[in-house]
């Protein structure tokens, strides 16, 4: 019997020994268990804190978009405005430099009516100047043809036997080169009275322009209306003049028929 109690003891000690070995392994685990779910929870607990910061960072991205758009929306209305506003002044301000423009274009034109009717007068005057100097000069070219002439024909009345072919033609070439010499400046000299002319007459009609003529602005007119035409052709005829007597001086006739 007291073996059997001993055995009994010992099976209780044993099978006491196997639930503390039971037991501690069960605290081991539950202790696991634990750590791995507050593991879990911290995981999960910054997964949503990070969800949430990602959510409110978008959406007030998205907000700042939209108020940007906005914006811009209104930047952009507000350029329309304002281009079809520079549009409407630009199209205003053509109109307006139009109707000057013609305003201007009047008064030019009645401006040169009006000296053409005080000018007229002296246009004749500059034409029956240079008619006056071209006569002088043409007198003075044919005297001197005449003396040339005589030279030639004195040349070849004396040294027709004495001197050679070649020295004849030396001759006649230097009388011809002289002629053509003096054509050049006779041709210089003319075109100087023309520019003089013509430099006289732009300062008349400057000064006349520049003079105040609001007395006879209205009469001016219509005798500019009658007249203008006549005086626009003044000044280019007496110079149609002077190129047609350069064109008839003795000289120049002499040397296109010269053989």
């Amino acid at each position: 019997m007291l073996q059997n109690c001993e055995d009994m003891e010992e099976a209780g000690t044993a099978a006491l020994a196997k639930v503390m070995l039971e037991l501690q392994a069960a605290v081991k685990a539950k202790d696991i268990a634990e750590k791995e779910r507050n593991s879990a929870e911290a995981k999960a607990a910054g997964d949503k804190a990070r969800y949430d910061y990602n959510m409110a960072y978008e959406m007030e991205e998205n907000e700042k978009q939209a108020i940007l758009q906005k914006r811009h929306e209104e930047d952009m209305l507000e350029i329309r405005k304002e281009l079809n506003q520079a549009k409407n002044d630009r199209e205003k301000a053509d109109i307006v430099a139009w109707q000057n423009g013609s305003r201007c274009d009047a008064q030019i034109n009645q401006i040169i009516q009006v000296a053409g009717a005080f000018f007229r007068i002296s246009d004749e005057a500059h034409a029956i100047a240079s008619q006056a100097m071209s006569a002088d000069r043409i007198e003075a070219l044919e005297k001197a043809l005449a003396l040339s002439t005589a030279k030639l024909n004195a040349v070849y009345a004396i040294g027709g036997i004495a001197r050679s072919k070649d020295e004849k033609e030396r001759d006649l070439r230097a009388e011809i080169q002289q002629m053509e010499q003096d054509k050049q400046d006779t041709g210089k000299e003319m075109s100087r009275m023309r520019l003089e002319l013509l430099g006289l007459q732009r300062d008349k009609d400057r000064r006349k322009v520049d003079e105040p003529q609001s007395g006879q602005m209205s009469s001016s007119s219509r005798q500019g209306r009658r007249g203008g035409k006549g005086t626009r052709k003044g000044t280019g005829h007496f110079l149609e003049i002077i190129d047609e007597e350069e064109d008839d001086l003795p000289e120049t006739r002499s040397l296109e028929t010269w053989p």
